[in-house]
């Protein structure tokens, strides 16, 4: 069974953000918000069910609440940061960050 059969966004991103090394950085608690924002919507998916389909159905949602589109792609950014990590400490396998490439 791979890792992520078992992980929801939700539980990936309270792994994540308790590392000392988030914790110090200046833009910590944007990266929350963008996190908490993502998870609002995605937080009790498991993390090996998003599709590409998903993400852009998410842009399309945030557009019309009225963000911008660097927002968005900021919001997006820290998901895929969020993921690569979790991928490089054997959490996650590669597939699951394919429809974020």
């Amino acid at each position: 069974m791979l890792p992520e059969a078992k992980i929801t966004f939700n539980d990936l991103t309270e792994w994540y953000i308790e590392s000392p090394r988030l914790k110090a950085l200046a833009y910590y608690d944007v990266l929350k918000i963008n996190l908490n924002s993502f998870n609002s919507v995605f937080g009790q998916k498991l993390i090996n069910g998003i599709k590409l389909l998903d993400l852009e159905n998410y842009q399309v949602q945030r557009k019309e609440q009225g963000k911008s589109d660097s927002y968005i792609d900021q919001e997006i950014g820290a998901i895929k940061t969020m993921l690569k990590k979790a991928w490089d400490n054997d959490k996650i396998s590669g597939n699951v960050l394919k429809p974020l490439n």
